[in-house]
Parts: structure tokens; sequence; C-alpha cells
């Protein structure tokens, strides 16, 4: 919609209601409805976000009556369109500050209240989405907006400059969440269709039922996780494990060996050191293929690099090479030669580094699961040593 015409909408709803939403607040609902996983009539998303019979507005005519829902239903079928054409844009609250910079600062907030609000339409469809780890990692960026004194406190962000990039960073990522939830649903959707004989779509619950996730265990019973076993890569029997050094850089005589393998990726390898350490809270995290050992951090900032997608975009870091998917690189994609080095960098607050040196590429164990622990040296570091100085 043109400026004028959106204009012209929030002024019809300032004369019609006592307490209007803002457009940004409407366009949320519209988005959360256009990607939910069930289909919403017109008829309750209007009683939604307008009230019922009753608590509409009495127009002046009925000429002013159909231009106001004309102009909201214009909107609806925008935000729908824009998000089946892929190039989707959130319009969030923007207000001008004539002693701040930048002058006008952006709220997101209202706009991911009302997305959650528009998404308990779908019900228990919705719901069943509380307890997916995968669909929390997607919506982190409005998360953070519903709830950032969760997020600055597990992050252990510190200063408002840092909280700052941290609200720029998650207000990036909002656009592309709404596409990676569509996506999402739209899995689902398609495991259903034609799935009872007459095209019929399953509810969630019934296409989640039949889904086995990779950290579901096989339904083989082997009892191992489908990840490692019926749901790994065809082959495996064949594929080769990757055995890693894993060492601290500040103290190289705690260590981890960590077998892992080929089809498996960077974010598998994480997982791993993640469990080998005995951490208990996840941060962001980055590997750096340098290849060779280094000592010189500003040297190991310069290599290619593999972070989690929703750090895709700088976040505080010193950074300056290229920036790849970790979730979608597999080990043998890196193709390392033994004795070959790569960093990883755990918690961009307080910077746990890692030299990961792959000591031995051998014939993979079939019945053995990975990543697996191999051996370890040292005491696992506390992961906050500070907190305790300063209760």
């Amino acid at each position: 919609m043109s400026s004028i015409t959106i204009r012209k909408l929030e002024n019809m709803m300032q004369d019609a209601f006592d307490d209007p939403l803002g457009i940004d607040e409407i366009q949320a609902v519209f988005t959360a409805i256009a990607i939910g996983p069930e289909l919403i009539k017109p008829s309750d998303w209007i009683e939604f976000l307008f009230g019922d019979e009753d608590d509409l507005p009495k127009f002046e005519s009925k000429a002013e009556a159909e231009d106001f829902f004309r102009l909201i239903m214009d909107f609806y079928n925008e935000t729908l369109q824009s998000i089946l054409q892929g190039d989707f844009e959130p319009v969030f609250l923007m207000i001008e500050d004539a002693d701040s910079q930048p002058k006008q600062q952006i709220f997101p907030e209202p706009w991911c209240r009302a997305f959650i609000r528009g998404m308990s339409l779908h019900g228990k469809s919705w719901e069943a989405t509380e307890t997916d780890d995968d669909f929390f990692q997607i919506m982190m960026p409005i998360a953070f907006f519903i709830n950032q004194e969760l997020f600055k406190k597990t992050l252990k962000i510190r200063g408002e400059k840092k909280m700052q990039e941290l609200r720029e960073f998650m207000t990036d990522g909002i656009a592309e969440a709404v596409m990676d939830i569509r996506d999402y649903f739209l899995e689902y959707q398609d495991a259903g269709l034609n799935s009872a004989g007459k095209g019929r779509i399953l509810s969630f619950e019934e296409r989640n039922s039949k889904k086995t996730r990779r950290n579901d265990p096989c339904p083989c019973g082997s009892g191992k996780k489908y990840k490692f076993c019926c749901g790994g890569s065809p082959g495996k029997k064949a594929m080769r494990a990757y055995q890693f050094k894993v060492a601290l850089m500040h103290d190289k005589k705690t260590y981890r060996n960590i077998a892992i393998l080929g089809n498996q990726t960077l974010d598998d390898l994480h997982e791993s050191i993640f469990d080998a350490f005995d951490r208990v809270d996840p941060h962001l995290y980055s590997f750096f293929l340098t290849r060779k050992k280094l000592s010189n951090k500003r040297k190991i900032y310069q290599a290619p690099e593999y972070t989690l997608t929703a750090a895709m975009e700088d976040f505080d870091m010193a950074s300056s090479g290229d920036k790849f998917d970790a979730e979608n690189k597999t080990i043998e994609a890196l193709q390392l030669k033994e004795k070959e080095a790569i960093y990883y960098l755990f918690d961009f607050g307080d910077e746990w580094w890692h030299e990961l040196t792959l000591i031995a590429i051998q014939e993979a164990d079939p019945s053995g699961e990975y990543p697996t622990i191999v051996k370890k040296a040292g005491e696992s570091p506390e992961q906050y040593p500070d907190y305790h100085g300063e209760m």
C-alpha cells in the first residue's frame, strides 16, 4: 500500500475506534494468519481485530464502511502477496525523537506482540510448536521482543550499547524469520497432502505425530536417535569418521577428542563440544577455517567463518572473513587434511576459544553413534567462573 493509502486507513481507524490498533499491529496479525498452519476465515479475523458486530464502529454512511473494509482487505491481500512472492517487509512503529541518534527510533515490540496474538488464532496447531526446539530457533528474533530481559540474561549482554546492537540484529532478522516460519508450516502441509486419499490436509497435530524428528528415538527400535540411525544419509557404512582434538586455547592441556561423521555438520560438532565441556547455557558460536594453527586472533578472524543462520549478520564481531551457514556445512565438505586446524569460538560475550586439530580420518563404525567423545583430558571449566566473585 502507498503511504497515502496507509495514512488514510490510519485516519479512519483513529476516527472509528477509541483505542485503535496500529498499522504495524494489523500487518503482524495478517502475517500470522498468512503463514500459520490453518486457514483462518476473514469473518474470524475481522472479529478478532475489531470485535463482534456490537463492537464495530458506526460509520457515517454505508459508503464509508465499505471504503474502510475495502482498505482492510487490500492490506490483507497485499500482505499475503508479499509473503508469497518472498519480498515481505514488516512495518514497525517508528517514533521521531529530535534528541536521539538516530532521530527515527524503531520499535518492533508492538508488531511482535500482535504477531503472537495472531498466531493464537491457529489454536492447538500453534500450541503444539511450544515443545519444538527447531521452531524456537526460527522464532528467536520475534521471541526476543516478547521477553528482552530473558535474552539479556541468557546471552550475558552487558551495557546499553551491546543491547542496542542486539536489538538491531534481531530487528533485521524478523523478515527472514517470517519466511522461515512459513516454510516450517508448509513442510507439514506438504507431508499431509493426499495422505487420506482425497487430498485432505491433515491437522498440525496429525502431521507432527507422523513425522519423526531428528532427535526422536528411531522408529526401527534400535534405541538410537533417528538422525544417527535410519534418518542418517544412505551409505553410512561406508562413511568416514573425522577425529578432532578440541583444546581450550588458554589451557591446551584441557581437551576432548571427538569423532564425527563426514556427513554431519559443523552445528553437530558444536553440540558435541557443548556436551563434552559440560556447558549449561547455549550461546552463539562460530568456526573459523584457518587450516593452520594460529595464535593471533586477528588473523583467525580473517578466515572463512561458519556460524548460526541467526548470526549471519555482524553482531559485535571482529571477523572480516566471509560468513557461511554452519548448519549446512558438512565436515567432509571442509576438505581438511590430517594435522590441519580450525578454530571455534563459543559465547561472543565471554569468548571461549578452542583449537581443533584433525588427528585422524578413519572408516566409521557402522554400529557406532556419532558424534562421540573418544577421550577427555582435564576438568571442564565452569561456564561462568566470574559469577561467584560477583555474588
